[in-house]
């Protein structure tokens, strides 16, 4: 069976940065070594401009929009590390790699600075994904469904994680969020059954509602000086639960609009010697 990208409208392709040949084959240092020989034969169909059966970093970092692009047997695709090459990429279109469930691994291109609406959603096998920085925002749903991720590292300059964007994650255990994140969406982290602690990010100004509903949390930590804005609740309310605030802002948490509901939950907590405040 021939697997292949078919390219449906005009790919965009110009001679930009030139990649690293970072992995490169030992006898062609130009040539990038595919780990997955499906992902490498899709590639070869549509980004093979010389016409040599294999994929330059040159003719990998010639690729600015995938947009035009219709990703066929996606679902047969393994690994995609490789991805990291395109290096003048800079958004993953909605819905690009869609129920690919035997996606297990992708490195994202530094140059990638958003990612779509249902990019990732039911890739149920992904386990590992590598941002990089450069990325700014996340799109509603992006990882909907993805079950087998387990942690997630957030990149320095994310803004913005949308609404239902890591739904139904119940494997993830550990996220990192990043300094510079502004906004976590509406439902982001929902059902995310197998978190129990999470650190917001002194830079947050917002919290969608229910962004971490239907979740065990023991931890919160919230190192905003500022009340982060929520219309209704982000978090659970449950017995075990404690939400520890900058120490020297406990009163303004308790008497914020909103926050006020998690009054009993709320303590302070120094952020420079990691120790609580009674």
């Amino acid at each position: 069976m021939l697997f292949a990208f078919v390219l449906c409208a005009g790919l965009v392709m110009t001679s930009c940065e030139t990649a690293d040949p970072a992995g490169k084959d030992p006898n062609n240092s130009d040539i990038i070594v595919f780990a997955d020989p499906i992902v490498k034969q899709s590639c070869v169909y549509v980004f093979d401009t010389d016409g040599d059966g294999e994929i330059s970093y040159g003719e990998a970092a010639a690729v600015t929009d995938l947009s035009d692009i219709t990703l066929r047997f996606v679902k047969e695709f393994l690994t995609f590390d490789e991805f990291q090459y395109f290096i003048n990429v800079k958004s993953i279109p909605n819905d690009l790699f869609k129920e690919c469930n035997y996606l297990e691994s992708i490195v994202l291109p530094k140059s990638i600075q958003t990612i779509g609406s249902n990019a990732f959603r039911e890739c149920t096998s992904l386990k590992n994904i590598e941002f990089q920085e450069g990325l700014k925002e996340i799109g509603m749903e992006a990882f909907f469904g993805c079950h087998s991720l387990t942690k997630i590292e957030f990149p320095e300059g994310l803004e913005t994680i949308g609404d239902h964007a890591f739904v139904g994650c119940r494997s993830l255990t550990n996220i990192e969020f990043s300094e510079g994140l502004e906004t976590i969406g509406s439902l982001a982290f929902l059902s995310c059954t197998s978190l129990t602690n999470i650190e917001l990010p002194e830079g947050l100004k917002e919290i969608g509602g229910d962004a971490f509903y239907s979740i065990s949390l023991t931890s919160i930590f919230v190192k905003a000086e500022i009340p982060p804005y929520f219309s209704y609740s982000p978090f659970p309310f449950n017995d075990v639960m404690t939400i520890y605030v900058p120490s020297n802002k406990v009163d303004v948490y308790k008497n914020t609009d909103n926050w006020s509901r998690y009054h009993k939950y709320i303590v302070g907590y120094n952020y420079e010697n990691n120790k609580v405040v009674e």
